[in-house]
């Protein structure tokens, strides 16, 4: 089986980058032509009814977006891609991790996601609480990787 388009949950935790590593191995194989990385600012509680809904985002979680950690996650995933840039789209998000992974993965037609099974803050179980959701949503198959 061969896909298109793989989007890759990334948020910097060590199942976040077996994910992506897992995704450019796919590349590697030929079973992938392009990969989407995505990367979300979590919202903070209270906020994402408003994100749902359309609502603007409020001005702490815009603040959020540029803080340092987005630039630090966003330097790592360029250190993992490097030289593979021409097949991979590095996207940066602010919201609910769950409903931005798949509504990306949606609107660039993309036919697998591969995200880690637990991540940074992510609760303490066999799946983080972000894995279950995105499997519970997602229309198109989801590698989740341990």
């Amino acid at each position: 089986m061969s896909y298109q388009k793989v989007l890759v949950a990334y948020d910097g935790s060590e199942h976040g980058k077996r994910a992506l590593e897992a995704a450019l191995e796919l590349v590697d194989h030929d079973m992938a032509s392009r990969l989407v990385v995505l990367h979300v600012v979590a919202t903070h509680r209270g906020v994402e009814p408003m994100l749902e809904a359309g609502g603007l985002l409020a001005s702490s979680d815009t603040e959020a977006f540029e803080d340092n950690d987005a630039q630090k996650i966003e330097r790592e995933i360029s250190e993992l891609v490097r030289g593979r840039e021409d097949i991979v789209e590095v996207m940066m998000r602010v919201g609910t991790p769950k409903i931005e992974i798949v509504h990306v993965a949606d609107v660039h037609d993309c036919s697998l996601i591969v995200m880690g099974s637990r991540g940074l803050g992510a609760v303490r179980s066999m799946l983080g609480s972000v894995s279950t959701g995105v499997l519970a949503e997602s229309e198109i198959p989801v590698l989740v990787m341990r």
